[in-house]
């Protein structure tokens, strides 16, 4: 029921055998069309993007679900009525239910999600928390800020191992213009550590 997430308001299956998900209808575009357009976003328009994905994250976290394929396309900005527009959390299609006492649900040794937004807690195969979600906004973010992905191998297997093994470079370090907004230089650097 928040906000930021999209609203699924029935699911089942067909007549015929097809089993499909009823969701809120939403008219925009998704944040990875936007940089495809655009390339970059300036902080004014990023940030509160970035407020929203970790308000819709803080509710999802608060009932033991994490995402665990958070990526630009699954971002998706929303034209309200008002010309206002709202950020939208889609595709919980492998999101996962944590035990209160447990920090994964995941078989160890699995490795799920996108390689470009994946965490080095899923890029190994390890135990997977809401840590996880917050490691890929931080990733969303140094792409949104800069222009491109941290990290270039085009192998999604050396892509893989790059988020497992290799620290992020410093979005001030690749935008030094940027080094007007410590506080956001430091919260990608957190979400990214």
């Amino acid at each position: 029921e928040h906000e930021n997430i999209v609203r699924v308001t029935d699911f089942g299956r067909s007549p015929e055998g097809h089993l499909f998900l009823v969701m809120e209808l939403l008219e925009g575009e998704s944040l990875f069309e936007r940089l495809r357009r655009e390339v970059l976003l300036p902080p004014e328009e990023a940030v509160p993007i970035f407020w929203q994905i970790c308000s819709a994250l803080e509710a999802a976290h608060a009932l033991n679900v994490v995402h665990r394929d958070l990526k630009p396309e699954n971002v998706f900005l929303a034209r309200l009525v008002d010309g206002r527009e709202i950020v939208k959390l889609l595709d919980f299609g492998i999101a996962k239910f944590l035990e209160p006492t447990s920090s994964s649900s995941t078989a160890a040794g699995m490795v799920v999600g996108t390689p470009e937004y994946l965490s080095p807690e899923q890029a190994v195969g390890g135990i997977v928390d809401g840590r996880a979600d917050l490691y890929s906004v931080g990733i969303i973010a140094w792409r949104t800020l800069v222009g491109r992905h941290p990290f270039l191998p085009n192998e999604p297997r050396a892509l893989i191992m790059a988020h497992a093994l290799q620290p992020l470079p410093s979005i001030g370090d690749e935008r030094p213009e940027l080094g007007r907004f410590p506080g956001l230089v430091a919260a990608v650097a957190r979400a990214c550590a």
